[in-house]
């Protein structure tokens, strides 16, 4: 729902009203300049400066990301986060999993630009500060890559210990966000998680969800505050998850692992693998294995029917490679019991055959059918 008006507060002494969107994972609030979104800014010079981090690594450089450990255990989309990689290009990769595609998903992008911190001649950096309930990044005085023209940025994300909320605050966006350039680096505000499908050595990256906020809300002095919603995966124990009844999922306890969730997490592929699809309970955690197995659909989620196709065309995948492997087997072993009886009776017909078609004589019939061959006029040159 978009639109809505509803009174937004930071620590519980600013009181303003502001629109507001709704996800199943987060409420959404936007505070413009005229509301005093300024007022959610956290500053990190002064008495406690000398607490403020400027990593060496995010100074002076393009396309560069570490890893920092945070004091709290923060809830991300339900799940519970120790470190976040802290990226110049403006955003906050929010997985232990580090890949060439950090921008693709996994993310909290205050906002994911093309910054070069090495533009700014040394007024640009990335520095933050780990408070007791809070971490605190913040890009400042960056520059878009091959566009200094295009003014300075200064911005922060704020991630919240004791409930998961997440504030993004803009205290100078010289230019809308639609004049920045997606050539060389995508341009995104908002939020997104995904689960990972492992086969063998291969990792398969599936977004499970993304929000993504309108160009338009990130102004200067402007702020967007995104409330953490109770998810399944946060309940630990059969009891807690079957009476959570959440606006936005059904939640299942699966014995199994001892997990409870919509089917949709970061935990899917231990999910499906672990038989959770069949064994789970929705009704009765005394009667574990009693309920049906339900259609876990998502009528809101364009993701869904992906995913969900995605998982039957693994398995109708298995089912054929099963398939392959079975004839080409039953296959040789046909062959090898030819090859056994024609060896153990040579007087047979089978026999008889193979003593005039020893591998050497037709060896010889194939090359004397290459001279041929080359013999005909019809050869073509490949150069």
């Amino acid at each position: 729902m978009a639109g809505e008006q509803t009174t937004c507060g930071s620590k519980g002494y600013i009181y303003v009203y502001c629109s507001i969107d709704r996800t199943n994972y987060y409420t959404i609030q936007y505070v413009d300049k005229s509301l005093r979104g300024a007022d959610f800014w956290r500053e990190l010079a002064g008495p406690e400066e000398d607490r403020v981090i400027r990593h060496k690594s995010l100074q002076d450089a393009y396309r560069l990301a570490v890893k920092i450990p945070l004091h709290f255990s923060f809830q991300f989309y339900g799940h519970t986060v120790n470190t976040v990689t802290v990226a110049t290009g403006g955003f906050l990769y929010m997985s232990d999993f580090l890949h060439s595609f950090l921008t693709a998903s996994q993310y909290i992008a205050p906002l994911m630009a093309n910054f070069d911190t090495s533009v700014g001649n040394n007024v640009s950096e990335v520095l933050y500060r780990r408070d007791d309930d809070a971490l605190i990044v913040q890009w400042n005085n960056v520059y878009m890559k091959d566009g200094k023209d295009l003014g300075a940025f200064t911005f922060q994300v704020q991630l919240y210990k004791d409930d998961g909320k997440i504030i993004t605050v803009y205290k100078n966006i010289p230019q809308p966000i639609a004049n920045l350039s997606t050539e060389d680096h995508p341009v995104k505000v908002g939020l997104s998680d995904a689960y990972y499908w492992d086969i063998g050595q291969y990792r398969t990256i599936y977004p499970y969800h993304t929000y993504n906020i309108a160009g338009d809300k990130v102004t200067t002095d402007s702020a967007i505050i995104f409330t953490h919603l109770k998810t399944c995966n946060m309940f630990t124990n059969c009891d807690d998850c079957l009476h959570s009844k959440l606006r936005n999922f059904q939640c299942y306890w699966c014995s199994a692992i001892n997990s409870c969730s919509d089917a949709f997490d970061r935990q899917r592929q231990k999910w499906v693998t672990s038989g959770c699809v069949f064994n789970i309970t929705q009704t009765d955690c005394d009667h574990m294995f009693s309920t049906p197995t339900p259609n876990f659909r998502r009528s809101k989620d364009k993701n869904t029917a992906k995913l969900r196709s995605t998982t039957q065309g693994n398995q109708a995948w298995k089912a054929v490679t099963a398939a392959i492997c079975t004839i080409f087997l039953l296959t040789a072993a046909v062959i090898l019991g030819v090859c056994v009886y024609g060896y153990r009776n040579p007087q047979g017909t089978v026999g008889q055959w193979m003593v005039r078609n020893r591998p050497s004589e037709l060896w010889d019939k194939f090359k004397q059918w290459k001279d041929n061959e080359k013999n005909d006029g019809n050869m073509t040159q490949m150069g």
